[in-house]
């Protein structure tokens, strides 16, 4: 059994990084809405500055603190699945290489939730990986939720939502999102 914890982006990222290609589960649903907000919003992005989404937020309260040498354990022993919602790309796997961008969902979130978008992905996501068995997402209600739409499935055990306030992502890190992973 996997439980899948949704988190959000941050507002923050580190810069820098390096050429690198992992597959992405979502640009194939994703791709055309990613590639709409780009030019709309992000024209100049640097794709030759990658790095993994979980080390890009890393700039931000929410991901710096974060046990990420416990939460990559569980991911490999299959306990665990991380996705992220960002404002430009939608949904990500926790090690998708992504550039540094500046843009919030506050933006970006009517786009998102047009015929259910985002929430269709994630539910497509968690149908295409049959261990997944249940779903915390730990996010903001303000933004975040609405883009996400309707985005568990039938028979999928919702653990229910964690609200990160903006300025407190370090209290939910340490207070919420670790001893929850830290317990599967």
């Amino acid at each position: 059994m996997s439980t899948l914890v949704i988190l959000q982006c941050t507002g923050k990222k580190a810069l820098g990084g390096q050429p690198m290609s992992v597959p992405d589960p979502f640009s194939g649903l994703l791709g055309s809405m990613r590639h709409q907000l780009m030019e709309l919003y992000q024209p100049n992005l640097n794709f030759d500055e990658l790095m993994p989404a979980y080390q890009r937020y890393g700039a931000g309260q929410l991901y710096s603190n974060m046990d990420w040498h416990t939460a990559l354990q569980k991911i490999a022993q299959g306990s665990l699945k991380i996705i992220i919602v960002s404002a430009l790309f939608g949904a990500l796997e926790y090690d998708t290489p992504i550039p540094a961008y500046d843009l919030v969902m506050s933006k970006t979130k009517r786009r998102w939730l047009g015929g259910n978008l985002l929430g269709n992905t994630i539910q497509t996501y968690i149908l295409a990986n049959p261990n997944i068995k249940q779903v915390k997402s730990f996010i903001s209600p303000s933004d975040y939720l609405p883009a996400m739409g309707n985005f568990i499935p039938p028979g999928i055990d919702d653990l229910g939502d964690h609200w990160i306030p903006y300025s407190r992502g370090a209290e939910v890190a340490i207070g919420h999102v670790t001893p929850f992973i830290n317990r599967l």
